[in-house]
């Protein structure tokens, strides 16, 4: 069988969070965009207090920036928005191999992941859905315990390698063999899910 190695995406592969500066990448430019912006950051401040939850804000965020956005031009921006990443030294030296199973699983949303990588590379993230009455709408948040549900339908049991950046991947962390955490730039071991518990909670 394949060796599975599975990503954390934002603040792995990345210098920082892509999904509000993907809202930002697409959303219009009107009059009231300043004000999304002010309400967007409010709903961030309550959800870092625990305030409201973190599906919440990317419901806020879709319900601000995306709903009424044509779906033809918002996926243009989706095949775009990769250019606008600031991706990490652990990404740029990234040499993908066809005998790995590799896997990127992310709060993100699937359709602007898809660019960025080799086609042979799974991409499990979060789902927009779309009809013409109503525009867009958070189908599926992939965070926390999600992820782990989304990779049991993608087949994957289990993970040999796991690399993240974040305390909201213990569900992943519990069923790998191996944690890597990323801190920017640098890519570190943890020894057990101990290890990785104490590690977030300095």
């Amino acid at each position: 069988m394949k060796k599975i190695i599975v990503y954390d995406f934002d603040k792995t592969l990345t210098y920082e969070d892509t999904l509000f500066g993907f809202f930002r990448f697409s959303s219009d430019k009107n009059i009231w965009y300043p004000f999304k912006l002010i309400i967007y950051v409010v709903c961030m401040v309550l959800t870092k207090f625990n305030l409201i939850r973190n599906e919440s804000l990317k419901l806020a965020g879709v319900r601000i920036f995306l709903k009424k956005i044509d779906s033809n031009k918002l996926r243009l921006r989706f095949n775009s928005y990769h250019t606008k990443i600031n991706f990490n030294k652990m990404y740029k030296e990234l040499n993908f191999d066809q005998d790995i199973d590799y896997v990127v699983v992310s709060a993100s949303f699937e359709d602007y992941l898809r660019p960025i990588f080799p086609d042979f590379v799974r991409i499990v993230g979060s789902q927009l859905a779309f009809n013409q009455r109503n525009g867009f709408s958070l189908e599926f948040n992939c965070y926390g315990h999600e992820k782990v549900k989304a990779l049991i339908e993608q087949g994957v049991n289990y993970i040999d390698i796991l690399y993240t950046d974040s305390y909201s991947d213990l569900p992943l962390a519990k069923i790998a063999k191996k944690i890597m955490i990323v801190d920017k730039d640098n890519v570190f071991p943890c020894k057990n899910i101990n290890e990785f518990k104490t590690h977030f909670k300095k």
